[in-house]
């Protein structure tokens, strides 16, 4: 980790005393710029001199991440030949910090001005990590381990390897633990199974998150290191023609030595072995691919699949089959698809050639992943050559679908050319505004269209509105909240819809007032947003790019919070993930109608990851995610009358009070997902996320 102090060195000048005169400070503002960050991420100097040392008895300098130092680090500093210097460590980046200096020549005690600066975390990276060879492979251990060769610019806090029976293994899977530093380390796996193919990766952890060496395939031996044959199966024959076929088999488990062979052998009396006719199709494990030539048309064979490694060949359990005359598939062709709807389209095909055979069966198949087979969702429609009209029912609105015409003989399935397309949407007009998702908020169905943005509003014009784009948040900017800015503001005290409806602070820019009593919806604390006249919501407004009409949005309520987030169930399964949309942390919410096709999300539906679980860029949002109906829900922070705080968190109101005087929100971090019962004080400033009702 390279360690380099930042100087910083402030101007202030000491107050003078009843008794004698403070000595005069020179002290520096901090300056850091793009050429100095990189120097230290996590640690800082602070370097004072003035001109009357002996007068000047101690320096106190206090630290802290808000400026009114709720929560601070006191650092007593050095004094050495009129120069003072305190030294602060293990900060954290992406931060910004306030500081003060107390300072006394025995006389009186000065407090100096607020002084702030930002340490930059642009430069950390994740580390770069090498796995090694697996080695000293048993039936239940091996040997790996790693080298990080680059900790990102941060300290490295975890290293090891980490393995499963699929690809890609995580630090979520099977992991060792082997320190906290850069260069070599050796891994030990250990509790694995005999005879088992695993995935192995090395992995390293800095602040910025975890990262993975090259990945390595190896597998048990049995036993404790006795090699056996392998193991093998046979597929099932398939394109029989009158002197060909194709078939394959499976290697699953190599037997603790190298696969030198494999294929599949024939003949016309049963258990054929490689004495007999047979293919070779490479070596090791997996699946294979055999292609049988030189058949006599019309004859009976029994086929198998064989594999061999250093102690012997194992064959793979025997399949017969019978060469044909001179027939073939069929040709089909399919239609276009026509008649759309929400449920249901109209398609078909044309059987152009029976394959010198008889066509038994024929239709469309479809499904929503691509190349449909008989296997899924299919017609019948007929038999024989010639066109047909195929009608497919059953759909999901809003879906794309991948259709391709059949057509089977005795050979076996043809398909046409696959066409697409994409049900109607069978819901009520998007509003202006919205997002074209629908979300159930309780039991009874009822569903809710969401803003296009979170709001905003400027004072200056008394407008309300949506932000452009899902991510945007206004940050720094509400710390400017006045009746008279020109800006836009995006963080509320609750219930502060700008109507006198009873409450002390009803404004957007209200921030006067410390106290929840000075925020009841209609003056009292039983009251919630869409009781009385319903004008304490901020939906009650009209919003110029929603519909600029009021009283058509509102807040969500807690209940339709916690039922969105925990309980609706989706076309997908799953409700939410955590997410970097354009750089921006936050929440995503899925629609009702949700497919996973549309986009692959990570850890979803899952409280303790980061925000880094799935990063996502604008132009993969707009084209997968809310094209098709999501919501992302920015971190904005929070305002406690104009100090601006916790800006990686989210915190959102709903419309219901608690009668103890705090009310609901919808909060959310790195650890948590809170939508159901989490209250929060009135007067603090925060994010708000309209819906609206759909009829």
């Amino acid at each position: 980790m390279k360690k380099t102090a930042f100087i910083l060195c402030v101007f202030s000048a000491l107050m003078l005393t009843t008794c004698k005169k403070m000595p005069e400070l020179k002290v520096y503002d901090l300056k850091l710029t793009s050429e100095n960050v990189a120097y230290s991420q996590t640690s800082a100097e602070i370097k004072v001199e003035y001109d009357y040392p002996t007068d000047l008895q101690y320096v106190n300098v206090t630290m802290s991440e808000s400026n009114y130092f709720g929560y601070s680090i006191v650092a007593q500093s050095e004094i050495i030949d009129s120069v003072f210097i305190a030294n602060f460590v293990d900060l954290h980046t992406d931060k910004k910090y306030y500081y003060k200096f107390e300072y006394s020549n025995g006389v009186n005690v000065v407090t100096s001005e607020v002084h702030s600066f930002y340490l930059d975390a642009a430069l950390v990276t994740l580390p770069t990590v090498i796995t090694m060879e697996v080695s000293e492979i048993q039936g239940t251990s091996a040997i790996c381990g790693g080298e990080i060769i680059d900790d990102g610019g941060y300290y490295v806090t975890g290293r090891g390897v980490c393995w499963s029976t699929h690809r890609n293994p995580t630090i979520f899977d099977n992991y060792t633990t082997d320190g906290m530093d850069t260069g070599s380390y050796t891994s030990t796996m250990t509790g694995l199974s005999e005879h088992t193919v695993y995935y192995v990766r090395a992995f390293a952890i800095n602040e910025k998150g975890t990262s993975y060496g090259t990945e390595y395939e190896f597998e048990t031996t049995e036993g404790g290191g006795v090699v056996i044959v392998p193991t093998v199966t046979t597929s099932n024959v398939t394109d029989i023609t009158s002197t060909s076929a194709i078939c394959g088999g499976v290697v699953a488990n190599s037997g603790g030595a190298d696969v030198t062979a494999r294929g599949v052998c024939w003949s016309t009396t049963e258990n054929p072995t490689i004495s007999d006719a047979h293919t070779s199709d490479g070596t090791g494990t997996g699946t294979f691919t055999s292609s049988l030539t030189n058949l006599t048309p019309q004859t009976t064979y029994y086929i198998r699949a064989y594999a061999t490694n250093e102690v012997g060949t194992a064959y793979g359990e025997q399949k017969i089959f019978t060469a044909g005359s001179d027939i073939t598939s069929p040709t089909v062709t399919t239609n276009d698809v026509s008649s759309v709807t929400s449920n249901s389209a109209v398609c078909g095909g044309n059987v152009t050639s029976a394959g010198n055979g008889t066509v038994t069966e024929r239709g469309v198949c479809w499904s929503i992943s691509e190349n449909p087979t008989i296997n899924d969702s299919h017609t019948n429609d007929g038999t024989g050559t010639g066109s047909y009209t195929s009608n497919i029912t059953n759909l999901t609105e809003n879906t794309t679908y991948y259709v391709r015409a059949f057509a089977t003989n005795e050979i076996g399935t043809a398909y046409g050319e696959q066409k697409t397309f994409t049900t109607e949407q069978d819901s009520p007009n998007v509003p202006t505004g919205a997002i074209n998702g629908l979300f159930t908020i309780n039991e009874n169905g009822d569903q809710v269209w969401f803003s296009q943005g979170n709001l905003q509003y400027q004072a200056s014009t008394n407008t309300w509105r949506f932000a452009e784009n899902q991510w945007d948040y206004v940050g720094e900017d509400n710390s400017n909240i006045s009746e008279t800015y020109s800006g836009w503001i995006d963080l509320f005290g609750w219930g502060t819809s700008g109507y006198n409806h009873g409450a002390v602070c009803y404004q957007p820019w209200s921030i006067t007032y410390n106290d929840n009593s000075y925020y009841l919806a209609y003056g009292s604390t039983t009251y919630n947003l869409y009781d009385q006249t319903g004008q304490a919501d901020w939906g009650y407004n009209a919003i110029y790019n929603g519909g600029n009409t009021i009283n058509s949005w509102r807040t969500p309520t807690k209940e339709e919070f916690a039922y969105m987030f925990y309980t609706r169930e989706t076309s997908s399964g799953i409700r939410f993930a955590k997410a970097l949309v354009n750089g921006v942390k936050g929440i995503v919410l899925l629609p009702d109608n949700w497919n996973s096709n549309y986009y692959n999300l990570n850890e979803t539906d899952t409280q303790g990851v980061d925000f880094s679980s799935n990063t996502i860029s604008a132009a993969d949002w707009g084209e997968y995610l809310e094209a098709n109906g999501v919501i992302f829900f920015p971190c904005g922070g929070r305002r406690h009358e104009t100090l601006l705080y916790d800006i990686d968190f989210g915190f959102y109101w709903s419309s219901t009070a608690n009668t103890s005087g705090n009310v609901y929100e919808f909060f959310f971090s790195d650890n948590f997902v809170y939508a159901a019962n989490e209250q929060g004080n009135r007067f603090y400033g925060q994010n708000v996320r309209l819906v609206r009702d759909a009829q």
